[in-house]
């Protein structure tokens, strides 16, 4: 009799963490951590509270990690007159991790700048461009409607500016510079003269190092936190991704580890 209860008790036992097992199954998406911090197996608790999938090369919960497998990874920024963006709707198998291989910029990175000297009546003449971007991505889809993004990337410009005068009406170079800085936040600019002109080194970086979920819509993202958009474009071993009304207006290309 003891054995027949013990049998029945086994299998409503062995139904029941059946049950479970159905319950705490976890597919392809994100979920939030548990109030103790804990996440199902094969799972980490990431920056942003969500458990992450420890498969992914990235460490979520640290604030100065890297991708590993793109630590390496640098391109160079390569300028043109224009930039062609992703068409919305082209490829959007975003999942894995992408090392940039290069960005399309364009010849005229800060055009706001070119408009501030134009204004008052003085010519921009641009040259001297270098630049480089390195790092990559992680994402993981939830297999609908969201994925998850883990960037770690730096971008550095370098161009110079030739002008015919000052671009500050009863200004000098120096005011120059300092109105090109107040009009583009992150630029550092050097004018000195040059003539009845200036010349100006322009520098200007990113570091983008962040954690964050992304909202998919036909190929084009933003950034639920900051609210950064950009239009991807995956195809199985290549990725471009250009930020939506970013200065500059850079497309990055990326490429599978």
């Amino acid at each position: 009799m003891i054995s027949a209860r013990a049998s029945i008790a086994q299998g409503l036992l062995l139904g029941l963490l059946s049950s479970l097992s159905a319950c705490l199954e976890v597919p392809a998406r994100l979920y939030a951590c548990a109030p103790d911090g804990g996440c199902p197996e094969g799972f980490g608790c990431g920056a942003d509270n969500l458990c992450i999938s420890e498969d992914v090369l990235r460490d979520a919960g640290a604030v100065d990690a890297v991708v590993p497998a793109c630590s390496a990874s640098v391109g160079q920024l390569l300028f043109q007159p224009r930039c062609s963006t992703p068409q919305p709707g082209c490829g959007t198998g975003l999942d894995g991790t992408w090392c940039t291989t290069g960005a399309c910029a364009p010849l005229l990175p800060f055009p706001v700048l070119d408009q501030l000297c134009r204004e008052n009546g003085v010519s921009a003449s641009w040259s001297g461009h270098t630049g480089t971007v390195r790092g990559g991505r992680v994402y993981v889809s939830d297999g609908g409607t969201r994925v998850f993004a883990r960037r770690d990337e730096r971008v550095e410009l370098s161009v110079d500016v030739a002008l015919s005068g000052p671009c500050v009406p009863g200004g000098d170079c120096v005011d120059t510079a300092s109105s090109m800085q107040l009009a583009h936040p992150g630029l550092t600019a050097v004018c000195t003269e040059q003539g009845q002109g200036c010349q100006c080194v322009l520098r200007w970086s990113q570091l983008s190092l962040t954690v964050g979920e992304v909202e998919l819509g036909l190929g084009e993202y933003s950034d639920v936190s900051g609210g950064e958009a950009w239009k991807v474009c995956a195809r199985p071993s290549a990725l471009e991704l250009a930020p939506v009304n970013a200065t500059p207006a850079f497309v990055y290309a990326y490429e599978q580890p």
